[in-house]
């Protein structure tokens, strides 16, 4: 059954899981009966109904060593009395805190406990309501079930209790041969639901009502004990790898490429399983879980996806289902219904590693992880790859190659694919649903952006706009150190002419001209090199893109050829202030050019800005160590991958310098809940440069003191949140922000813009929580939501408080 689009700025605004599902009497009738649904089932208990003090289920895990009670259905949902708060803050902070136990002080308090849902039941519900209410309903109307359920929360037991034929089919029964696509799980399809299973946090009343006694052992341990559990598994895993590392380099096998890749494997496999636990740990500690998901590890899963097992998953795509991807979207969206960001990549340029083809689809997923990290809700992250061939010779010929082992498409069926997935994508999530593009081939990026932009379809592609935002933040950090001249008194030399400088070239004009400086004049200020060398003028073999930065050879430059052709030459004839790679050309960046860009200096207390950003770490242009020694200590650093911190002896009385990590995670999550909440029908320029400026004034005096020009990505959060509000207001501002991408939900991004009001959000607004980016909900809700006062403050407060933070 087809859906008519999804109301991208209405969704359900609390995750409860639904009634314990019954049987209904054989003689009931189900009049939007779908195939090989079972008759409904009986009414939910009322909300009056009261349970037996013994199996009364709470937020809370049982006493440690606890056998589970006899099955009893759960309590409706109550009001959380101030002793059940304080319990929950108990477990927040050990959470927080990293705290790994189940002592007597982790349980609820000496006191009865009021009927209502536990956490995890609230954490659940969502994706299983979302499921109910999307697939199982009966003819047309508001596909979250009316107004009502904006009201109550999808889900709850009025919803659930519905008779046939009010608007949505009650739920199947999994577990005794009932089916259908609404079907709610149980025994041990609900233990491989990532939605439900906890591990052993699994409450006592989830494993009631989901058959899950006997599946898990008894003891119910806090949340807390799930993530410290899953901390250790992946501390054991380093410890294996770095052994097996060392085992092969010192059987002369080479040096421990991959050391990543069962930590990341780990970590993959818990995210599979426990989706909460997953989260919660790495929200935990996201500066050192970050490289385990993604770079450098995901490059490493990348290179070894034919042969990880279990693989993570995403939606596959190749030519060869041309004509029918509709159907594999569909049967995507009946386990994930509320995606509202589709990540798509097609293999061909992935991070510096190259054309890795179907095995490209671990960039999606690593994305799909930062997302979550950042506190975007997991359930809008759809990771997709498109399969149209390979063309490294390697990859395919690997007999555990998982793609099309064909050449690479590149011409009317690529772009006939690509058009294909995005309509049925926006037929399934709605036309709001956004774009997000990674690692695709330079010959495709800029023509993919221009042909989605012109037909109204919200996108932006990492690795040309995320890039050359968070750089553009470095620059406009580096510009507050001493030393260091403002941007418009500098002059660029790119290393590497490709989608991610080009775009970083042309935000920083923008940058500029936003200064004062007229756009020739801005250009004038950038230099590229390509492979074929210095980009200039009496070149006949550049693009569009290119062109506009050709100037004139200087005298006695030569021209150059293969790698950029000399660049120590280079550098002395253009003499750059700024030097910013991302050719992926390791090494690049040695003692020669860094030499000639010291002398480049206009005087002795300058400042050479030295941006390697390629990744993973083997195509970094140099490493902080070798920039820091090669300009005798002047160099401002920034790199694409992670460097330690190095202590520079007559720096700053030989404190550690920090070098900054450009890394886009500090930009994509914001940008894209910005573009999400806004309904913003395009990404334009002031977006990107409100999402530079936003992540430049996180950069703190501390983080200046150590000379790091960014903000740390163990601010990952915070970072999103600044960035989403800052692209809000920019899609208001350049009048691309909207009610929203379908369904006829009347939303609009003003209210969200009332930087003058200063009245409390109303209770309607709570419970639209759902309508912004972090949550279970989706757009800006015309409800108030965000005229909580505190002047510009009072979007990046309602978005704070709406994060994804999986056991809260």
């Amino acid at each position: 059954m087809r859906r008519q689009g999804l109301p991208s700025l209405q969704a359900p605004t609390q995750r409860r899981l639904p009634p314990a599902p019954t049987r209904a009497p054989p003689s009931a009738a189900n009049s939007c009966r779908m195939a090989g649904q079972p008759t409904a089932p009986a009414a939910a208990p009322s909300t009056a109904a009261t349970l037996p003090a013994a199996v009364q289920p709470t937020a809370a895990p049982a006493a440690a060593d606890a056998a589970l009670p006899a099955a009893a259905p759960p309590a409706p949902p109550a009001t959380v009395t101030s002793g059940e708060a304080a319990w929950r803050e108990t477990c927040r902070s050990a959470v927080a805190g990293g705290r790994g136990d189940d002592s007597e002080s982790a349980q609820p308090p000496d006191q009865p406990q009021p009927q209502q849902q536990s956490r995890q039941e609230r954490q659940a519900s969502g994706l299983l309501a979302g499921r109910r209410q999307l697939l199982m309903m009966g003819g047309a109307g508001a596909l979250f079930g009316g107004a009502a359920n904006d009201a109550a929360g999808v889900g709850s037991t009025a919803a659930a209790a519905a008779p046939a034929g009010a608007g949505a089919c009650p739920p199947a029964v999994v577990g005794s041969g009932a089916t259908g696509f609404g079907a709610i799980p149980r025994g041990w399809r609900a233990l491989r639901d990532p939605a439900i299973n906890r591990g052993l946090a699994t409450t006592v009343a989830v494993r009631q009502q989901y058959g899950l006694e006997g599946l898990l052992p008894a003891r119910v341990t806090a949340p807390a004990v799930e993530v410290a559990r899953a901390a250790a598994a992946v501390q054991r895993a380093e410890v294996a790898a770095a052994a097996a590392a060392a085992a092969v380099a010192t059987d002369g096998g080479g040096g421990g490429g991959g050391a990543s890749l069962l930590p990341y494997c780990t970590l993959m496999a818990l995210r599979e399983a426990d989706k909460a636990t997953f989260f919660a740990l790495v929200q935990q500690d996201v500066e050192r879980y970050l490289p385990l998901i993604y770079t450098p590890a995901v490059g490493d899963a990348c290179l070894a996806w034919g042969s990880l097992l279990p693989r993570p998953t995403g939606l596959s795509i190749s030519l060869g289902d041309a004509g029918r991807v509709a159907r594999l979207v569909d049967n995507w969206a009946a386990g994930q219904p509320q995606a509202r960001i589709a990540v798509l990549t097609d293999g061909e340029r992935i991070l510096g590693l190259g054309d890795l083809g179907a095995h490209g689809l671990g960039i999606p997923v690593g994305k799909a992880a930062v997302y979550g990290a950042a506190g975007v809700d997991p359930d809008w992250i759809l990771p997709v790859a498109l399969d149209v061939g390979c063309n490294t010779e390697s990859v395919v010929n690997d007999p555990l190659y998982v793609g099309l082992r064909r050449p690479r498409e590149r011409g009317p069926a690529y772009y006939h694919l690509v058009d294909e997935t995005v309509t049925a994508l926006q037929s399934a999530y709605g036309p709001g649903l956004l774009i997000h593009w990674e690692d695709v081939g330079a010959a495709q990026a800029f023509p993919l952006l221009e042909r989605l932009e012109s037909r109204g379809v919200p996108t932006f592609n990492d690795d040309i706009q995320a890039t050359a935002a968070v750089t553009l933040a470095a620059l406009l950090g580096a510009e507050r150190l001493r030393g260091v001249p403002p941007l418009e008194h500098q002059t660029f030399l790119f290393f590497g002419a490709g989608q991610a400088n080009l775009g970083v070239a042309q935000l920083l004009c923008a940058e500029l001209a936003a200064r004062g400086v007229d756009p020739a004049a801005a250009s004038e200020r950038v230099w590229l090199v390509d492979r074929r060398g210095l980009v200039t003028s009496d070149r006949s073999d550049l693009s569009a893109a290119k062109a506009k930065f050709a100037k004139r050879r200087p005298a006695g430059l030569p021209a150059g050829g293969g790698s950029g052709g000399d660049l120590a030459g280079i550098v002395a004839a253009v003499r750059p202030t700024a030097l910013i790679g991302a050719a992926t050309v390791g090494g690049a960046f040695g003692p020669r050019v860094l030499a000639a860009l010291t002398q480049a200096q206009p005087s002795p207390s300058s400042r050479p800005l030295v941006f390697a950003l390629s990744n993973p770490t083997s195509r970094a242009e140099c490493s902080f160590q070798q920039a820091v020694e090669g300009t005798g200590g002047r160099a401002v650093f920034a790199s694409g991958t992670q460097f330690p911190p190095l202590r520079v002896e007559g720096s700053g009385g030989g404190r550690p310098r920090v070098p900054a990590q450009a890394n886009n995670c500090l930009v994509f999550p914001g940008l894209g809940a910005g573009c999400v909440a806004s309904g913003a029908a395009r990404v334009t320029e002031g977006m990107l440069l409100a999402a530079a400026r936003a992540v430049a004034g996180l950069t703190s005096g501390e983080d200046l003191e150590a000379e790091c020009v960014l903000p740390r990505v163990g601010r990952l959060g915070e970072c999103a949140v600044e960035v989403a509000a800052a692209v809000a207001r920019a899609a208001a501002v350049d009048m691309v922000a909207s009610s929203g991408g379908g369904g006829g939900a009347a939303t609009c991004v003003a209210p969200l813009l009332l930087a003058s009001s200063s009245s409390p959000p109303s209770s309607s607004s709570s419970a639209a929580a759902g309508a912004l980016p972090f949550g279970a909900g989706v757009g800006m809700a015309a409800t108030g939501v965000g005229a909580t006062g505190g002047g510009r403050d009072a979007l990046e407060e309602c978005l704070r408080g709406l994060q994804y933070r999986p056991l809260q």
